[in-house]
């Protein structure tokens, strides 16, 4: 889940649902000692869809098993593989150490 905050309006994103809520509408009191009686997904508001998608891995492997089967072109090649574990374990690394790490080049 990601927020944001644009002062007034304030954006949530899940992997498949944006949400939005308004300043005014967002409770600003917080009491620890009495039950919350407050529902904070109320004051949020769904955004409609706009295109729909199809699951990114399934089009991707659907594409590896065309390259396979009928020998048509695969855009991505084993180091372009390679590089995005690389990134992704910079980035591990980067949240461990809360800081921004460079990304060296693959050897």
């Amino acid at each position: 889940m990601r927020r944001w905050d644009f002062g007034l309006t304030a954006a949530l994103l899940f992997m498949s649902l944006v949400a939005i809520a308004f300043r005014p509408a967002v409770p600003l009191v917080w009491n620890p000692d009495i039950a919350q009686p407050i529902n904070f997904y109320e004051g949020w508001a769904k955004v409609p869809e706009q295109e729909s998608y199809d699951n990114a891995f399934k089009v991707q492997w659907e594409l590896f098993l065309r390259h396979i089967a009928l020998d048509e072109p695969f855009p991505w090649t084993l180091l372009q593989g390679a590089k995005g574990v690389h990134l992704a374990e910079i980035g591990l690394e980067s949240w461990q150490k809360r800081r921004w790490l460079d990304v060296p080049p693959l050897k």
